[in-house]
């Protein structure tokens, strides 16, 4: 290995135990550049007010500085020096984290925030790394609450905390009732539809 080419000698097998060290601490960290899946403010302004932004088309995604100068450090032939980078660039990131300049998330946690939000007009984001902006088209939720208002339409508060109102004068034939169960759909023109308890859906929205 070219790597090695200088450990020869009475130190020779000293310099190899540190660039196999070098060379593995390498590795390691560039495992850890391949799986950070990284997410900015965007979330956070996102939730700040959900109900102001009505344009539809995905938000360009802005990689983060500190998460881009992680990633040069690979391209840094000298092991010794490409480790220092790493070290350094790493430690930055911790710090932006820190200071909520940018948010580590993984998919699993994206897509939670993305239910939580369900039924709010937000502008599509490719926070994980789709062009398209990958939404939700349904969630599943379990009543807490029912009660009617306005003309015997219902208001639904969903164990999630999320709370629905009815719109247009369709019936349903059983009342709400907490425990049952309740899927809704993105429905046309921005809209939404619920199916109580298994029942024809009636059109709703979101209301907190």
């Amino acid at each position: 290995m070219q790597v090695a080419a200088c450990c020869f000698g009475p130190l020779g097998f000293e310099c190899l135990l540190r660039t196999h060290d070098l060379m593995l601490r390498g590795y390691e960290m560039r495992k850890l550049v391949g799986s950070l899946i990284v997410t900015v403010t965007l979330v956070v302004s996102a939730l700040a007010n959900p109900l102001a932004a009505k344009d539809k088309k995905p938000a360009k995604r802005e990689t983060p500085s500190a998460f881009k100068d992680l990633v040069a450090c690979r391209a840094i032939a000298d092991n010794a020096a490409r480790l220092a980078c790493y070290d350094q660039q790493v430690a930055s990131l911790a710090q932006a984290e820190s200071a909520g300049e940018v948010v580590v998330a993984d998919r699993k946690q994206v897509e939670e925030v993305q239910r939580g939000l369900f039924g709010y007009s937000i502008p599509q984001t490719n926070l994980l790394g789709s062009e398209k902006g990958e939404a939700i088209n349904q969630i599943e939720a379990t009543v807490a609450s029912a009660r009617q208002y306005d003309y015997g339409r219902w208001r639904m508060t969903m164990e999630d905390g999320s709370v629905w109102d009815q719109i247009g004068t369709d019936v349903l034939a059983f009342d709400p009732r907490a425990g049952d169960k309740v899927v809704i759909k993105r429905a046309s023109f921005g809209s939404y539809a619920a199916k109580v308890d298994g029942q024809p859906p009636i059109k709703v929205r979101r209301v907190q």
